[in-house]
């Protein structure tokens, strides 16, 4: 009968030692709120807008926090679709719902190369007037937000070509 016991209370033990691991291993099952680091910045973006009888280009300025996992890519994309609306006037969008910049890489103190992707041209649908003003809205957006001079502006890696305008592949556009 001894034997039995011992034998009892050492399983009993066992399994005394299993529950207390597997409970302290166990994680909540309620998510955790993690406080996200952000870093406050003012972008400029450049939109094109119809005045009925000619196409302008405006200057917006938005005061943004950068998250710890976002780029300034990222919120200049989200801006080019979604202009910040002005009281006086209707910014439109400079990239279409699937159009997107794929990079932009500084290649000198004074030029950036922005490449974007085949649906800014596709999903475009301008005239050359307007389709001027969203290529020279693009360029000066991105030259005041990576403090350069100039673009050179490429779709998926090639040359910029379209209907109206045509760019060398490492030909530069200048933002003013």
């Amino acid at each position: 009968m001894c034997k039995k016991r011992r034998f009892l209370i050492f399983c009993l033990a066992l399994l005394s030692i299993a529950i207390l691991f597997t409970a302290c291993g166990k994680r909540s099952e309620t998510p955790q709120k993690v406080d996200e680091q952000t870093t406050p910045i003012t972008l400029t973006f450049y939109y094109p807008y119809d005045t009925g009888t000619d196409v302008a280009i405006t200057e917006v300025t938005v005061d943004e926090e950068l998250k710890e996992n976002e780029t300034i890519l990222q919120k200049i994309n989200h801006y080019l679709k979604n202009p910040e609306p002005k009281l006086e006037i209707n910014p439109l969008p400079i990239l279409g719902k699937d159009a997107q910049i794929l990079s932009v890489d500084k290649q000198s103190a004074e030029i950036a190369r922005v490449n974007v992707n085949r649906q800014f041209i596709t999903q475009m649908n301008a005239g050359a007037s307007f389709e001027e003003a969203i290529i020279l809205s693009l360029v000066r957006t991105v030259a005041k937000n990576y403090d350069v001079e100039g673009v050179i502006l490429q779709v998926e890696n090639q040359a910029y070509e379209s209907g109206h305008y045509a760019f060398g592949s490492d030909e530069v556009i200048n933002a003013h």
